[in-house]
């Protein structure tokens, strides 16, 4: 679909916003009410969509019924969701074990990107590229074998996910 000026979709992020409520609880298991206080603030400052930063809400982390509970909220906000940033989780960390975790991370916000409805996760790397293969073979490579396993603990939402 094309856009134009007067259509675009403008998204918001929501960096600037604490990762725990008034009481101290982590935004990660607030009730919606305390999501949806800065999701109106978001769409009365005229934006249609939001950047989910994980550095505040991980949707790839939300228990099972949770993120049904989170697009309600935006939908009642009248918000779509533009991206879902995945941040200080890279997929190409020097330790392997670390780097499978977070390719797993990776591949559970993708399956939250996908019941939200987005289909952009912007995913940091956070480690110099020294190898121009390396990005490469991180998504041909860890992604795929993360997303097989995962196919076959039976928990693969991830149809279509390619390097």
């Amino acid at each position: 679909m094309s856009h134009t000026a007067q259509d675009w979709p403008s998204g918001a992020a929501v960096l600037q916003f604490p990762h725990t409520t008034r009481d101290g609880r982590s935004v990660q298991d607030a009730p919606a009410a305390s999501w949806q206080r800065v999701l109106d603030e978001v769409a009365a400052e005229g934006f249609d969509h939001v950047d989910l930063t994980d550095s505040r809400l991980r949707p790839g982390d939300l228990s099972p019924a949770r993120p049904a509970e989170l697009s309600r909220t935006l939908k009642e906000c009248g918000l779509g969701v533009s991206a879902i940033s995945v941040t200080r989780r890279s997929v190409i960390d020097p330790d392997p074990g670390t780097a499978a975790a977070n390719a797993d991370y990776l591949l559970r916000s993708l399956d939250a990107a996908a019941e939200l409805g987005t289909t952009l996760v912007c995913a940091g790397l956070h480690r110099s590229l020294t190898d121009r293969d390396c990005l490469r073979r991180v998504l041909a490579v860890k992604l795929p074998a993360v997303a097989a396993a995962r196919a076959e603990a039976g928990q693969d939402r991830t149809e279509g996910v390619r390097p």
